[in-house]
């Protein structure tokens, strides 16, 4: 779907939200800011942002530029993600209450 001017996307799902998360932990454990970003990598200060908050769709390309910068494998990015978005569905799973099952149903 292609977006005119002014409109943003639907909200992010859980997935890209743990890989915003994990890129955001990665800068603040190397004490960089989305200038030093910016710096690195030619992409301005405002995208990084947008792409770090969920506004804007992180490409593949943008993913491998970002994780160069922070000197991380983009590999290690996304499984970091992937653990994140399992434990989560986990937690969820382990908190919905089971449907009321009767000891005859199973005779």
């Amino acid at each position: 779907m292609l977006w005119s001017v002014g409109q943003r996307p639907a909200s992010i799902g859980p997935f890209a939200q743990a890989v915003n998360a994990e890129l955001r932990a990665q800068m603040a454990r190397r004490g960089m800011r989305q200038q030093d970003i910016e710096d690195r990598t030619g992409i301005p200060q405002g995208t990084v942002s947008n792409f770090l908050r969920g506004r804007s769709a992180l490409t593949v390309h943008n993913l491998r530029l970002i994780c160069d910068a922070l000197e991380v494998a983009p590999v290690d990015i996304v499984a970091a993600a992937e653990r994140a978005v399992t434990r989560s569905e986990y937690r969820l799973a382990a908190k919905t209450p089971a449907p009321d099952v009767d000891e005859q149903d199973y005779l």
